[in-house]
């Protein structure tokens, strides 16, 4: 799932657990995060170019929601990619199989987005 931002947000972040290959090189500018929930840091690998968005933007109710789409998700198969242009949410899974997964996913992905939204608001006020 894709949704694109209307203005730029000046953030980049990638997000995967910790079992999903890494890739050859991090997203350009990002450097590792840990959050301070030592349940989530020992699960994902989050790299971002702004630390401190990137742990107002990783609040409670959008860790939650990651944590909703792992459990739908094969084992390391969730990326959540964003960078000025867009959000990424991919999971290595036919969804369109199954309309509730489907669904399911859809509803967490946009509180992840409103979440992302509040992060970069609070961050840049």
């Amino acid at each position: 799932m894709v949704a694109r931002f209307r203005n730029g947000l000046p953030f980049r972040l990638e997000l995967a657990p910790l079992s999903r290959p890494a890739p050859a090189q991090p997203p350009k500018g990002t450097r590792l995060v840990r959050i301070g929930d030592q349940e989530f840091d020992r699960g994902f690998v989050v790299q971002a170019n702004d630390p401190e968005m990137a742990v107002e933007f990783l609040s409670a109710a959008v860790r939650w929601s990651i944590g909703n789409l792992q459990r739908i998700a094969p084992p390391g198969g969730m990326l959540i990619s964003i960078n000025p242009e867009r959000l990424l949410l991919q999971i290595d899974r036919n969804l369109g199989l199954h309309t509730e997964s489907l669904t399911y996913a859809v509803q967490q992905t946009l509180l992840i987005h409103d979440g992302l939204q509040a992060g970069v608001a609070a961050r840049m006020s």
